[in-house]
């Protein structure tokens, strides 16, 4: 396959992903590898590809926040950051056509595993306490802490580049902050055995 083939197998996608909808079937690009993990770039020729709205008055080679494209389309008034933006402040840029001509090779220089999910930390105790009441019959007393330190451990991160600036539960590329992590659960028994 030459240059300006059709790396992203369109036919892969309508069989094999949801809806047939193109879901990082190649690697992204870095803009800025020190740039937040969550920070998105899209070029406005390869945006202008699957909204027609959105980049195609701007030149092709325009750096616009995919962060900020998401959460225009959904509706969102959160978002501060500035729609057009530069390399240097996104952390992954999409693999598309433009992307492909100014990078010049269709294969992102992004390698496998760039980034660490969230550290789970979590320690749970159990005692319990019996108390002979009579010679057959016992009560055990029991109190159980899971996470005991009550250190947020949350959930694995989004992984899908399209859902940066989703800020829902759950969502949001990325932010492993936005599941609920978790807290402190105690409970007590008493359980009595003859």
């Amino acid at each position: 396959m030459g240059f300006g083939a059709d790396w992203f197998d369109s036919r892969f996608n309508a069989a094999f992903t949801p809806y047939g909808q193109p879901v990082e079937t190649v690697r992204p690009f870095y803009g800025n590898p020190k740039a937040p993990v969550a920070n998105v770039g899209v070029y406005a020729g390869d945006l202008c590809t699957y909204d027609v709205v959105i980049g195609c008055n701007l030149p092709a080679n325009t750096m616009l926040s995919y962060n900020a494209y998401e959460q225009l389309q959904n509706g969102s008034t959160t978002f501060n950051g500035p729609f057009i933006t530069s390399p240097g402040t996104v952390r992954f840029v999409f693999n598309g056509p433009t992307a492909e001509a100014i990078h010049g090779t269709p294969f992102g220089n992004v390698p496998r595993n760039p980034v660490r999910d969230y550290q789970t930390n979590d320690a749970t105790l159990a005692i319990y306490k019996y108390i002979k009441v009579t010679e057959r019959v016992k009560v055990r007393f029991d109190v159980s802490a899971m996470n005991l330190f009550n250190h947020p451990n949350f959930g694995t991160v989004d992984t899908v580049m399209e859902d940066a600036g989703d800020l829902g539960e759950g969502d949001g590329f990325g932010i492993p902050t936005l599941t609920s992590g978790g807290n402190r659960q105690i409970e007590f028994g008493l359980r009595v055995e003859f």
